[in-house]
């Protein structure tokens, strides 16, 4: 969360989107109007930042549930 604060909450702005559109990377590019291998990238620095593996569907569940207790409405 400080990291995301730190840079203008742009990586945890694309993974709430992500998050909310069920992780569908082709979507969530659509809908961030970035190239998809932009977006993989960026998921890939979440991924360290969080030192989690976000191709597994426990650990996107995981965050998600973590995100909407911090922000239940989603900010």
């Amino acid at each position: 969360m400080d990291h995301g604060a730190e840079a203008g909450g742009e990586l945890l702005h694309i993974l709430r989107t992500c998050l909310r559109l069920d992780a569908g990377q082709h979507t969530t590019a659509q809908v961030l109007h970035a190239h998809r291998n932009s977006l993989r990238y960026r998921l890939a620095q979440i991924g360290k930042l969080l030192q989690a593996d976000l191709d597994h569907l426990d650990t996107l569940l995981t965050r998600d549930l973590a995100y909407r207790t911090y922000d239940p409405v989603g900010g």
